[in-house]
């Protein structure tokens, strides 16, 4: 079940991109994430695991439905980690441990 503080990667049209965070909100308007581009994952682990401040890549990104394609569950599946997963390996938390602790 998605809820809010799921870790979500939203499909997104005109442009056409992906971001991947935390499920601040959503309902018929929109839907507000914490999070930054999928394609900027590899970056943000290599800056974290080098010691460096979550706060420089997340930003809190609201899309209007108009826009939004889909909305996926960050799960995994045997022998494919999720990238929360991936994040977690690395660091030893959450990306949801890691946006409350920034709070």
């Amino acid at each position: 079940m998605m809820n809010t503080g799921s870790v979500v990667v939203v499909s997104l049209r005109e442009p056409r991109e992906q971001i991947w965070g935390v499920l601040a909100q959503l309902d018929e308007r929109g839907v507000t994430v914490e999070g930054l581009a999928i394609d900027l994952f590899d970056a943000l682990l290599q800056d974290l695991a080098a010691g460096g401040d979550l706060r420089q890549h997340l930003s809190v990104l609201f899309f209007p439905m108009s826009r939004v394609e889909r909305i996926l569950l960050d799960r995994g599946a045997e022998g494919m980690p999720s990238l929360d997963d991936r994040l977690r390996s690395r660091l030893g938390k959450s990306l949801r441990q890691l946006v409350e602790e920034k709070g």
